[in-house]
């Protein structure tokens, strides 16, 4: 006797649906919102090829050599650190001028 499987459905829990509804939120909350027409005016993927590609490779060579036991934890400590350290870079630029 053959027992049909139904699928079963998995719904989101609170706090995913709460992370997906306020992403947009997240992504403009603890960053600087660029207003500088050039930038805005690049196309989608040279911008992720210029600002985001090298640093996302860096940290994927990283992972390679480190071999952590949580592979994204480790990614998003390292993107983190690398945007912190981008930040004070800028904020010293501007105060030496």
């Amino acid at each position: 006797m053959e027992s049909a499987s139904k699928p079963i459905a998995i719904e989101p829990t609170k706090s995913l649906e709460k992370t997906e509804n306020d992403l947009p939120s997240l992504l403009t909350e603890n960053s600087t919102t660029v207003t500088n027409s050039h930038v805005a005016s690049i196309a989608p993927r040279a911008y992720l090829d210029d600002s985001v590609v090298p640093v996302l490779l860096e940290g994927m060579k990283l992972l390679v050599i480190e071999r952590p036991t949580d592979p994204l934890e480790f990614l998003g400590k390292y993107l983190l650190e690398r945007s912190q350290k981008t930040i004070k870079k800028r904020v010293a630029k501007i105060d030496g001028q």
